[in-house]
């Protein structure tokens, strides 16, 4: 690869992802701030989003910016020592693993207030928040240890890069396979069944309940098709991500030399998507948020807009879940019989 391969040999290609890089800190600070404007209505679902939108943040305003500063120079040296490498390296998965691990949380939660009747306080919220930061240095730490700034001879050229050097055999190939399982099948099996488990739950409730509760029903199920969507569109752009992820690491090429190469730009391209996609996703799906963002920048009152419209009241859940036990209970008189 020595003449420059890089991602400035690609036309437009660092220009147009560095575009996106600060649209998705503008659009995702915009949630934040939406948001926050809203806080004596906070809820659960409310901290979390905002995390996620703070692991994207991450991504598209410090990691991805230094990455593509590097790899779009003419040239092969990396520009930076080991810690600029370690962190280029080390941040992504770290916001990675905080997103999944957040919506996990999500998913987690909504299954159990809606079918246990167990519902997260925003102190709560907050400690479960820490844990998944926590869990993320442990599961992206190990890439403090697997790169580093090196000297790589080629023919006549002397060049700096960033990438695994000196580790132990078959390193990369173990932690591969730890990561992906860890950071992305795991966490979207528990996630799957939560959300099914809710579905067949309301499902249920809502044949037999009627007039007020099942608006309440309908409206609880709006949620969860929302965070149903972000949860599938992270995983149709993170599973080539990762498979991508998985082939350079077994292969070598997750290096700062091969910046140009098909499944590095395509990895970058689907970083980039994906911290633009779920302040998108609200702006489409939730009328709410487009009413608060729209209060925001015109400085003028859209009612009561708060989440606690959508969140039926303790009593509510409880007649429900009466409701559908008592359904269960005559079925299995009326077959007992």
């Amino acid at each position: 690869m020595s003449g420059g391969e890089a991602l400035g040999d690609v036309p437009g290609l660092a220009a147009s992802l560095t575009i996106m890089c600060v649209l998705a800190v503008i659009l995702n600070s915009i949630v934040i701030v939406v948001f926050a404007t809203k806080a004596q209505s906070f809820t659960s679902v409310h901290l979390f989003i905002m995390n996620l939108c703070i692991s994207d943040i991450f991504l598209a305003g410090i990691a991805l910016p230094v990455r593509l500063n590097n790899g779009s120079h003419e040239g092969e040296s990396f520009k930076g020592g080991d810690p600029v490498c370690k962190m280029i390296m080390f941040i992504p998965l770290l916001s990675i693993s905080s997103s999944i691990s957040t919506m996990v949380a999500i998913a987690v939660d909504r299954f159990r207030e809606i079918n246990k009747r167990h519902k997260l306080l925003s102190k709560q919220a907050m400690y479960v928040i820490m844990v998944s930061w926590i869990w993320s240095v442990i599961v992206s730490s190990p890439q403090l240890y697997e790169y580093s700034v090196y000297s790589n001879y080629e023919e006549e050229y002397n060049v700096t890069s960033c990438g695994s050097h000196d580790i132990v055999e078959n390193f990369e190939t173990v932690y591969a396979v730890i990561v992906i399982v860890l950071s992305y099948v795991v966490p979207l099996i528990f996630i799957t069944i939560s959300y099914v488990k809710i579905m067949i739950f309301v499902w249920k409730a809502g044949k037999n309940v009627a007039g007020k509760e099942s608006q309440v029903l309908k409206k609880r199920m709006k949620i969860v098709r929302l965070l149903i969507t972000i949860t599938v569109v992270f995983a149709l752009l993170w599973s080539p991500y990762f498979v991508l992820f998985g082939m350079e690491e077994v292969l070598g090429l997750d290096d700062t030399l091969h910046t140009a190469s098909g499944t590095h730009v395509t990895k970058n391209v689907l970083v980039v998507l994906s911290t633009m996609s779920n302040p998108v996703i609200y702006f489409v799906f939730d009328a709410k948020f487009r009413k608060d963002l729209l209060q925001l920048l015109t400085r003028k009152p859209c009612g009561q807009l708060h989440v606690n419209q959508v969140q039926p009241s303790t009593d509510v859940i409880n007649e429900l879940r009466n409701k559908l036990n008592t359904a269960s209970t005559t079925v299995e008189s009326f077959e007992t019989d």
